[in-house]
């Protein structure tokens, strides 16, 4: 899948966009912000992988000191909702993705230290009680 302006529509967000948004809220809560940097729990393509680990290797986490990153394979590149693949597309692309969508408040860049926008924490409480009745990040459907 080829993505005209190089992000993905929310209409398009599926399991891996929605459960890279309950990480970043998580972390946000934990540590007040998300910071742009080396997350081993993070999907990684080689280049983001490189440019983190060499600028941000050591951003604010829960508990991120015994875990190690690496970079993903091709074959787990994002899945949209429709069930096609963007290859390469890792979570630091959903992020950027949440950013385009306006569920940020930065412009995500190493070191930038990233917060919900009202519209972030909108569909952050929606997803949580989607998940709270017995929902999954794969089924979830925006509210709007």
């Amino acid at each position: 899948m080829r993505l005209p302006d190089g992000y993905v529509p929310v209409a398009l967000f599926g399991k891996d966009h929605w459960s890279t948004l309950a990480y970043m809220e998580t972390v946000m809560v934990e540590c007040a912000g998300f910071e742009v940097g080396f997350d081993p729990r993070m999907r990684q393509n080689r280049r983001n992988y490189r440019v983190m680990w060499e600028q941000v290797p050591h951003p604010k986490r829960v508990d991120s000191r015994s875990a190690r990153g690496m970079v993903m394979d091709l074959k787990y590149s994002t899945k949209m909702k429709d069930g096609s693949v963007v290859q390469g597309h890792d979570d630091w692309s959903c992020v950027q993705d949440m950013a385009n969508a306006g569920f940020l408040t930065a412009v995500v860049e190493p070191g930038k230290v990233l917060h919900l926008t009202p519209l972030g924490r909108k569909m952050s409480d929606e997803l949580r009680a989607h998940k709270r009745a017995g929902g999954s990040f794969g089924n979830f459907n925006p509210p709007w």
